[in-house]
């Protein structure tokens, strides 16, 4: 009886680590942005910057939603800045007047961190198609013989 746990436990084991490795990763964006990506200039009072940081805060959310997905890991950004990379300033009451004029700023301090290795995450990506692929070659398989 001990020999069958054993055996069991070993090819759980075994199983596992297989599994894992053959687990697909993936580079993602950090969910929060790196301090890099934050401005803060001696002029701006605690107001605005509160203001600032809720515009890059939603910029970087629109960078990890939409951006990179476009341009993943290992691209580069391209200078202007496409058409996905907007933010919708009425969510952002107190910060409308500056929404206009901050889309190219946070695009700009975009492409200074999109390089860096603190900006992005590795991310094992379960895909189960291998355990489909068998029955979709059988189920072909037998489509072309009718």
């Amino acid at each position: 009886m001990k020999r069958v746990a054993y055996v069991v436990t070993l090819l759980a084991l075994a199983s596992t680590v297989v599994a894992y490795f053959a687990i697909p990763t993936r580079m993602e964006l950090v969910p929060m942005p790196p301090v890099e990506f934050f401005e803060a200039r001696p002029e701006w009072d605690a107001r605005r910057l509160e203001i600032e940081q809720r515009l890059a805060r939603a910029y970087w959310d629109c960078a990890v939603v939409t951006i990179q997905w476009k341009y993943p890991y290992g691209l580069r950004l391209p200078e202007d800045p496409p058409g996905e990379f907007q933010i919708d300033a009425r969510l952002l009451a107190d910060a409308r007047k500056l929404a206009p004029q901050s889309r190219e700023r946070y695009w700009k301090r975009l492409q200074n961190v999109w390089h860096l290795r603190e900006s992005w995450h590795r991310v094992r990506v379960w895909n189960s198609g291998w355990l489909t692929k068998p029955f979709e070659f059988w189920q072909g398989a037998i489509g072309t013989k009718r």
